[in-house]
């Protein structure tokens, strides 16, 4: 695989996590919304054959974006992402040993003051082995995400990306 930072289909993917970054914090993006995550997880998932745009296997690396823009997360910092991921599906978990009130409280402390985003939303994406697809998900807050699955066509400034949305919520 090419280095990370010199690479067109990265380039491509962090355009956009910026873009949805200043969307989200776009003054009177929208009425109800009084707040905005604090901070963007990315999140780039081992490739696999797996159809599913949800961010699902392990972590290839993690990246953070938030008003200073992008950075490599440390090794620590992407052992205890992934150990608060743990975490968070066991307190959803419907078989979880935490009693509901505690599990509900876990989840309660990942949203910002309105409830309506998570302090920390996450965009997962992983890349296929012939970098043809792309899977895309982003998780902003527990009622506002989606899934994208793109064809890619092409490279560098010649790509084309055909994109199908298989998720929503």
């Amino acid at each position: 695989m090419s280095h990370w930072q010199n690479d067109w289909l990265y380039k491509w993917i962090f355009d956009r996590v910026a873009d949805s970054w200043k969307e989200l914090h776009k003054k009177g993006w929208f009425f109800r919304w009084k707040d905005a995550p604090e901070r963007f997880a990315v999140v780039e998932y081992a490739s696999s054959g797996s159809a599913e745009p949800q961010g699902v296997g392990p972590v290839e690396r993690l990246w953070f974006y938030d008003e200073r823009g992008l950075r490599l997360a440390t090794d620590i910092e992407k052992r205890e992402y992934e150990d608060n991921c743990r975490d968070i599906l066991a307190a959803v978990d419907d078989e979880s040993p935490l009693p509901p009130e505690e599990g509900r409280a876990t989840l309660r402390g990942m949203l910002t003051p309105s409830g309506d985003f998570y302090r920390e939303a996450s965009i997962g994406f992983r890349i296929a082995g012939d970098r043809r697809r792309l899977w895309l998900s982003e998780c902003f807050g527990p009622l506002y995400g989606s899934g994208w699955v793109y064809e890619v066509t092409g490279e560098g400034e010649n790509a084309k990306f055909r994109g199908e949305r298989v998720w929503v919520s």
